[in-house]
């Protein structure tokens, strides 16, 4: 098999085991829900937004290996970095653990034993995600894509076993009984991996980790987790936990959108980090011609994605979950806003492998300062404005990724800010189809919501027909898919 051939082939194992691992969580997601219901899923969601900061306990020195070993040469080296992070990431790990148990006597004492026990819960998860983090690095970087899917299937598969059992028999307690067995289950399949990693501890390969991981994963990571999550926090505040069960049930329908850039940036992070390192070291321009084919070429298709998202969301809803049918104009919006974290996240991706993350990350800070003491003023107004800011942080963001990016590959300000425009209003493409399709078909937050099988079809249609032939014509015209394709 050629190397063009096997990234295909990786590319379509990815997808095939992510639309396994996302058909499992949507049965997830429809089953618990349903059994806590909106207030039992808020007080878990409340609970496990702490979580959220589990990922950045080791500094993001894993993502070093995904953006900086493909260039390492020396196996000494790589062996003696690789294992200072192995080490690096127990060592913190157990730190975090010890700081959860803290957080959970906290709870205990404050408000009682179920919010003290789902706290408890999540001890074992620094360790567990922060080896788990450490050997999928590892496989991406190698290439061994099937074998990083079928893990990450099977520790999906079991979760979701674990979960729906348990908080079937005991609710809340049951779901947070299931994340504690999920964490050990994770280390299971750490065990599993094929790298035999050892403990070193090189001070100047750890250094050199932080200097990259620190600004690019840990500063920007907090930045973004540190929004979202007081998202969840204000609402909790100002409105309670049944407005949070439903603004969670919209992300976690929404964030499934992002299945494709994730994909994209997966498959092709070792290809993409190697061909920026050697462009630069030769003078040339690929990173600019990755950014912009990265971008454009997923644009059309996440854009495509993300209407018949929108238009499904209200009959899914109504279906499945009849309890969050108030929440799907709220969801509609978030998932318009994944458009933009898309690009956001291709982008930031290329600006990682060309170094210039540090500016992004200043102007991302100013952005996240500003949209803080909106979320308090919004908050009250209701969940559609929340998701209207979300809107509004994401593609400032990804106008800042743009910008720096490649602002100065355009020869005039004019056709920059065209094609910043037409991407810009790509992304809105969701709203005038799904309202379109809405009108005349009912109020769908009083489940009266009916649109007819031609309409339906004929938008399914004609998204399709746009997408596949807005692609084809852009490689026919710019040849958008070549420097991918022949990665």
């Amino acid at each position: 098999m050629s190397v063009r051939q096997g990234r295909l082939y990786g590319l379509a194992t990815y997808l095939l085991g992510q639309i396994l691992s996302q058909a499992t969580s949507v049965i997830r997601s429809l089953i618990v829900p349903n059994l806590l219901g909106p207030a039992g899923y808020g007080l878990v969601a409340t609970v496990n937004a702490v979580d959220r900061y589990t990922p950045y306990v080791n500094a993001g020195s894993h993502y070093w290996i995904v953006n900086r070993l493909p260039v390492v040469d020396s196996e000494d080296e790589r062996r003696s970095v690789v294992n200072t992070i192995f080490t690096f990431t127990l060592v913190t790990a157990l730190i975090g653990a010890a700081a959860f148990l803290v957080v959970s006597w906290v709870q205990w004492s404050s408000r009682g034993f179920v919010v003290g026990f789902g706290v408890a819960t999540l001890a074992l998860n620094p360790i567990a995600t922060g080896l788990w983090r450490v050997h999928t690095a590892l496989l991406r970087v190698d290439e061994r894509i099937p074998l990083m899917m079928r893990l990450t299937n099977a520790q999906t598969f079991v979760s979701t076993a674990l979960i729906i059992g348990l908080t079937y028999g005991w609710g809340v307690t049951g779901t947070f009984t299931a994340q504690l067995l999920t964490s050990v289950f994770t280390l299971s399949m750490v065990a599993m991996s094929p790298y035999r990693l050892g403990f070193a501890w090189n001070w100047t390969a750890l250094r050199t980790v932080l200097a990259f991981a620190v600004p690019v994963f840990l500063i920007s990571g907090l930045l973004s987790t540190f929004v979202d999550t007081m998202e969840i926090f204000v609402l909790a505040h100002r409105m309670g936990v049944t407005s949070v069960g439903l603004y969670a049930w919209g992300i976690s329908m929404a964030t499934l959108l992002l299945m494709w850039p994730n994909g994209v940036a997966n498959i092709y992070s070792t290809p993409v980090v190697r061909g920026v390192h050697a462009d630069q070291q030769g003078g040339g321009t690929a990173g600019v011609e990755y950014f912009l084919r990265l971008i454009v070429t997923n644009a059309f298709l996440f854009a495509g994605l993300a209407t018949m998202m929108c238009v499904a969301l209200p009959v899914v809803a109504l279906v499945l979950f009849p309890k969050f049918v108030s929440a799907v104009a709220a969801a509609q919006l978030l998932v318009v806003s994944m458009y933009y974290e898309g690009i956001r996240s291709l982008g930031t991706f290329v600006l990682t492998a060309q170094g210039r993350f540090n500016r992004f990350l200043v102007l991302f800070a100013a952005i996240s300062g500003i949209v803080l003491p909106v979320l308090w003023y919004v908050a009250p107004l209701g969940l559609a404005w929340l998701a209207a800011v979300a809107i509004a942080r994401r593609l400032a963001t990804a106008h800042v990724v743009l910008h720096i990016g490649v602002r100065h590959a355009f020869p005039s300000r004019t056709k920059y800010w065209l094609f910043c425009g037409g991407l810009y209003a790509l992304g809105l493409l969701p709203l005038p189809v799904s309202r379109w399709l809405d009108s005349g078909a009912g109020d769908f937050s009083h489940g009266q919501w009916v649109a007819s099988t031609p309409r339906l079809a004929a938008t399914f249609l004609v998204v399709i027909l746009f997408v596949t032939g807005s692609l084809y014509a852009l490689h026919r015209r710019f040849r958008v898919l070549a420097p991918l394709w022949h990665a």
